[in-house]
């Protein structure tokens, strides 16, 4: 009896410990979750903000173009 006890109190903290674990690893899996979904948006504002970018320095390149062209008629 005494090995049997033994291994059912081993048992139920295994048990327990699985819980524990379980418990873990689904907050683990939600913040993964928000986290994909803030990097997703990150990257979308990545995007968005090098394409005004590349607009910006096209407007700039026609501006010194601009400039340029203004010196030679002077």
């Amino acid at each position: 009896m005494k090995n049997e006890d033994k291994i059912i109190e081993l048992l139920a903290e295994m048990v327990h410990n699985q819980d524990i674990t379980n418990q873990k690893l689904d907050n683990l899996e939600k913040r993964v979750g928000k986290t994909e979904k803030e990097l997703a948006k990150t990257n979308a504002q990545l995007a968005e903000h090098s394409r005004a970018i590349l607009k910006l320095a096209d407007k700039l390149e026609l501006v010194v173009d601009h400039e340029k062209r203004t010196s030679l008629l002077e």
